[in-house]
């Protein structure tokens, strides 16, 4: 192993790597951008699940218990389940006209990001992609 392939081998181990499940969308440069479609009610629900559910939890698990967290949970989770119903019956009424993201499994680091596709894509193909990281603010 020569001296630059020993430096660049130290370099990467110093990056940070992240496993983590994300709402993410993408599509080739240049192609109009069609929202990933749930085939199933099931996927469909799960992805709304996700979508509403998951900030609530976050904030909550990040937070310290006091009085204050005790009378808001109740409200949030209520609130949290009232748009979940309200989504859930938009999709079911008229599927194709509500496009979630997708929850899905990603690697990010300082080397980029992986994650597995639907589609097949060429070599040199360049990617328009769609993350919403906690606290859930679309990242372009």
């Amino acid at each position: 192993m020569g001296k630059n392939t020993a430096s660049q081998s130290d370099e990467r181990r110093d990056l940070v790597r992240i496993d983590d499940k994300l709402l993410l969308e993408y599509n080739l440069v240049g192609e109009v951008p069609q929202a990933p479609r749930c085939e199933t009610e099931q996927q469909m629900d799960e992805a709304i699940a996700a979508f509403i559910a998951r900030p609530t939890m976050e904030l909550f698990a990040g937070a310290p218990t006091n009085e204050t967290e005790t009378v808001l949970r109740p409200w949030l989770t209520k609130l949290d389940w009232v748009m979940a119903l309200v989504l859930k019956t938009l999709a079911k009424i008229s599927p194709q006209a509500l496009a979630m993201p997708r929850l899905t499994d990603v690697n990010v680091s300082g080397g980029g990001l992986s994650f597995a596709t639907e589609r097949l894509l060429k070599k040199h193909d360049q990617l328009e992609i769609r993350l919403i990281l906690p606290p859930f603010v679309p990242i372009l």
